[in-house]
This record gives C-alpha cells, structure tokens and sequence, in this order.
C-alpha cells in the first residue's frame, strides 16, 4: 500500500465503520489518525487469508491516477476468490469486467454503497464472486490470450496458402 491510496475516503469511512489495514507503510502514521482506524504491522502473505476471513467486506480506495486507470489490482482477484464483497473506487478494469458483482463508490455515496454491499452479501453472490475469480486465473488468462494469438496466426497463416491444425 502506498501514496495511490486515498486516505480522505478511508478516513469518511473510519467515521462510521471500523476499518482494518495491514501492512507497512509509512503513510498511516503521517496522514491517518482516526478512532476507527485499526493498523496492523505487516503480516505473511499466509496469514492473510485469516484476517479476510474476519471482514464483513472489502475495499479497494484507490485514487484515480493515470496508473491506477490503466491497472488491475491483482489484491480485487484476492477478494473475490474468498467470496468478500468488494466496495472500490471506479477502477475502470475492474468496472468493465466486473460491475455485477462490485460495489462502486466514492467521496459522496461511500456510506449507502457499503450499507448496499452488506446488505446483498448472501451464499449465492459469494460463489458468482468465487467463479469469476476461478476464471480470471493467470493461467486461464493465457490460455484466452493464446486461443486469440493462434486464431489470429491461423488467419495470416492460411492467408498465404498453408494451413495448420490447433490442437487443445
């Protein structure tokens, strides 16, 4: 975690709910310092899955800078592989790919979007959240990317006369 956080919006959430993060960094102690505001050292990435067992719900409050438009946080496939609700800013590759099953907020609505994901979260909408992260794996990833590659080389190939045979 890091400056791409925004702190503002943990800190109108912290007003009204308990909000945990992990992890070093030396922006908590300079720019949050609120009742509601739990901060945790740095933990093993293996000891992870035990603290997000404990959350109602899970957020991603990035600041929408140009790196966070043009990324894909890998922590968001952490979160719904565990079935969490997610409430995140409006990363645009999450929202193209995902709007169904996250919860969208900002500076203004950040309340009612949460109270909305605590509300919705049941049985079904954690297996839909689990079954997209099943099928956004790095390997199923590279096997949609490959299928696309080859179709498009298939093309060309045949193009010039040769034909060649995919095989799964």
């Amino acid at each position: 975690m890091a400056s791409w956080l925004d702190y503002k919006l943990i800190s109108k959430i912290a007003n009204k709910y308990k909000v945990v993060l992990i992890g070093k960094n030396r922006y908590y102690k300079k720019s949050i310092k609120h009742p509601n505001l739990i901060i945790l050292e740095h933990k093993d990435y293996s000891q992870l899955p035990y603290y997000l067992l404990q959350f109602n719900l899970t957020m991603i409050s990035f600041k929408l800078t140009n790196m966070i438009k043009g990324g894909d946080p890998i922590k968001y496939y952490e979160y719904i592989y565990a079935g969490k609700s997610v409430v995140s800013t409006e990363i645009y590759e999450i929202k193209r790919k995902f709007n169904n099953i996250t919860y969208f907020m900002n500076y203004y609505n950040c309340y009612q979007v949460i109270e909305r994901a605590i509300k919705e979260d049941c049985f079904s909408k954690r297996l839909e959240r689990i079954r997209a992260a099943k099928e956004n794996t790095w390997s199923i990833r590279v096997k949609k990317h490959m299928r696309k590659l080859l179709n498009i080389c298939s093309k060309l190939i045949t193009i010039r006369g040769i034909r060649i045979v995919l095989l799964n």
